[in-house]
């Protein structure tokens, strides 16, 4: 989307985190280096020297997507009056569900850091999620969320892949390794897994998984069915495993 007017970003990370722009960073560039439906990404340097990664939720998007999604709901609603096969009301009403989550940086941050403390805990994954930043100043709020900074490319660019010398085979496995933890082991993943949440870093040459805001649980008896699902028809397994 279009960057939004800089003076709307730096009002909602003041009124969010109660004090003028400067105080809370050394630098912050007014230029983001991403812009979403929901958010923009700054970059900017805290007075004790991290770079960081500030999300900014974009004003008034709440009641934009709220409305969307009531007008959606409205739609469907007549849909099936006309004709019943057409009925994904229930698909559509956890979609609703889902996304107005996703207005909830602190909701976020704590699925980030859950997500991140888990993948941690297993040698086998190469995958690494940014931090969330936390100080007396800076905190999490429902619309500003400040993670550490990771310089990376994207997965699907190949020029930048094979100029920071990244084997793009290794890149996807530890990406499904990363995927196959969450999923299979922790029963909390990364609902949302397009390219653009995700990066490779330049330096480790490992992937790097952003964005948590769409973030969902997989119950322990679907998981122990899916892995004996997998398990007894070979068939079904991608060739890399």
């Amino acid at each position: 989307l279009p960057e939004r007017p800089f003076h709307e970003t730096r009002r909602t990370i003041e009124e969010d985190l109660g004090d003028d722009l400067e105080d809370l960073f050394d630098h912050f560039d007014p230029k983001p280096i991403a812009t979403a439906s929901i958010a923009t990404v700054h970059r900017a340097l805290l007075h004790d020297g991290r770079e960081v990664a500030v999300k900014v939720q974009h004003r008034g998007i709440d009641m934009i997507i709220r409305q969307d999604l009531d007008n959606a709901m409205v739609i469907t609603e007549s849909i099936v009056e006309e004709d019943p096969k057409f009925d994904f009301r229930s698909i559509l009403r956890e979609w609703c569900n889902e996304t107005t989550k996703e207005l909830d940086f602190v909701q976020e941050a704590y699925n980030t850091e859950t997500v991140r403390r888990k993948l941690l805990c297993d040698t086998t994954v190469v995958t690494t999620v940014p931090k969330v930043i936390q100080t007396e100043r800076i905190f999490p709020t429902t619309r500003v969320l400040v993670l550490e900074f990771i310089d990376g490319v994207k997965p699907t660019d190949r020029d930048a892949l094979a100029r920071i010398g990244a084997d793009n085979a290794e890149v996807l496995e530890a990406i499904s390794v990363a995927f196959a933890r969450q999923i299979f082991v922790d029963g909390l993943f990364n609902a949302d897994p397009h390219p653009g949440n995700l990066l490779v870093d330049r330096h480790s040459k490992h992937p790097v998984l952003l964005d948590f805001g769409f973030t969902k649980e997989v119950p322990r008896e679907s998981r122990l069915s899916f892995a004996r699902l997998l398990k007894e028809n070979p068939g079904l397994r991608p060739t890399a495993w």
